[in-house]
């Protein structure tokens, strides 16, 4: 066996190595999906708000959120909730009906916010939803706090 032989052999066994490696590696990260829809509390779009999608039961990886503006909110798939099992807590708020000075600016009179969404959405939350793969649409009509 010459040395031209064995440098070709090596090269080959090198180039195998590096393709299987190479496949082993493509995927990064857990699989994730895009999601979106609408939140209501008693019939009515939220103003504002977060949405959180944590992975549950045999489900594993990190957690996905995005803020509520208009009723609305979308993930993108790049940042999207894990495929599988997830248990989603939403937090809001509405206006109070009662007026106050603005934090950051002192001349200007703004909404007083209260919590909209109660902890059994957020905090103690039961919701689950299966996540696919592709995009997902959850819409959530929750009863509010009552005033």
């Amino acid at each position: 066996m010459g040395i031209a032989h064995l440098a070709r052999s090596t090269s080959f066994a090198v180039l195998v190595f590096s393709l299987i490696l190479a496949a082993g590696c493509s995927k990064r990260g857990p699989n994730r999906a895009a999601v979106s829809g609408e939140v209501r509390i008693d019939n009515v779009l939220l103003a504002e708000g977060t949405i959180n999608f944590f992975p549950t039961d045999d489900n594993e990886g990190p957690s996905a959120g995005i803020g509520i503006k208009d009723g609305k909110y979308t993930i993108p798939i790049g940042g999207g909730a894990v495929v599988g099992k997830n248990l989603v807590k939403i937090t809001g708020f509405r206006a109070s009906g009662s007026k106050m000075f603005d934090a950051m600016d002192k001349d200007k009179i703004i909404d007083k916010m209260e919590r909209a969404v109660g902890p059994e959405f957020n905090e103690a939350s039961t919701l689950i939803r299966d996540v696919v793969e592709g995009k997902n649409t959850f819409d959530f009509d929750l009863a509010g706090v009552k005033k």
